[in-house]
């Protein structure tokens, strides 16, 4: 017998699948693994990608008039950049079936019922200053601790306890051996504000 090859070309939805894939998903997922802080502000309509890219990030803050959906359903889709699994990680599965399933939108404090939001301001100005006063709060902690710790809750998320117990024996002997160690030791007993070096 004799084979026959044959090439067709990509369709809309092999074009789509391949761009996500490449471009929007690796982006989402360096977010959420980078070692720092990452804290989504959100004002207006917070929908599809845009949610899921916020629920990539560490913290979010939103405006009382912001309003939330993941409207895939609604025209036959469902999440595609990783709304399904964070979702259902930061609010619980019933939470991430309501959500995914019905399309429905909702509001700030409905999403900060839910645990979503770290806090809900009354305009943008406010938001700004909301958001500012964290990103100090976080700034007061040792930079590399911090970055571990974002790492750390990661990886433990779903394992045992003992699983949790030898991550963080091994983390803290590593920083241990960090300058910022001893910086942040002294500093307490010397009752002074530590510069952290990141080292």
């Amino acid at each position: 017998g004799q084979a026959q090859g044959q090439t067709s070309a990509p369709t809309r939805s092999q074009n789509f699948r391949f761009w996500l894939n490449t471009w929007l998903q690796p982006i989402f997922t360096k977010i959420e693994k980078m070692e720092k802080p990452v804290i989504a502000k959100i004002n207006g309509y917070c929908f599809g990608s845009g949610f899921e890219l916020a629920l990539a990030c560490d913290f979010r803050f939103a405006v009382s008039t912001a309003t939330f959906t993941m409207p895939e359903s609604r025209i036959g889709l469902i999440t595609d950049v990783g709304g399904a699994i964070r979702l259902t990680r930061l609010a619980g599965i019933t939470v991430a079936k309501d959500i995914i399933m019905s399309g429905r939108t909702f509001d700030a404090q409905e999403a900060y019922r839910m645990g979503l939001l770290r806090g809900v301001a009354k305009d943008q100005a406010e938001l700004d200053q909301m958001v500012s006063a964290y990103a100090d709060e976080l700034l007061e902690a040792a930079p590399l601790a911090v970055g571990m710790a974002k790492k750390l809750v990661h990886l433990c998320y779903g394992k045992e306890v003992e699983y949790g117990l030898e991550l963080e024996g091994l983390v803290n002997s590593q920083l241990l051996q960090t300058k910022d160690f001893f910086t942040g030791a002294f500093a307490r007993l010397e009752k002074k504000k530590p510069r952290w070096k990141g080292k």
